[in-house]
């Protein structure tokens, strides 16, 4: 079974977020991000990939699935947290200001993990 979520970064006009499909629990997605995804260009690439099966891996083009989705826009939290919800994603991952901001869609509260 996959642990679905949504990463994510905060813009001017609310959040830029894509859907990844696979391992999106926090013992995970964390370390990665925090390593690899620090900084806005480095977030920037990885949105840019569109929704993904996994952290940082695109779907793979095929005649069975369709191209991955491009980024979508929400213009607040709580369209984002709605979104969540909808594609059953159990963690939602937010960029704002060089930190990563982490919560269970299904929880009211946001954590931060330092860089």
């Amino acid at each position: 079974m996959s642990t679905r979520s949504l990463i994510a970064r905060k813009t001017a006009g609310g959040f830029e977020a894509v859907y990844c499909h696979s391992d999106g629990y926090t013992e995970h997605v964390l370390p990665v991000l925090t390593k690899h995804y620090a900084t806005d260009a480095a977030v920037d690439e990885l949105i840019g990939l569109g929704d993904m099966s996994s952290l940082g891996k695109p779907y793979e083009d095929d005649q069975h699935r369709a191209p991955p989705s491009p980024s979508e826009l929400f213009a607040t939290e709580e369209a984002l947290i709605a979104r969540a919800a909808k594609c059953w994603a159990e963690y939602i991952y937010v960029f704002i200001d060089g930190r990563w901001f982490y919560r269970k869609t299904s929880e009211g509260e946001w954590r931060v993990k330092s860089l």
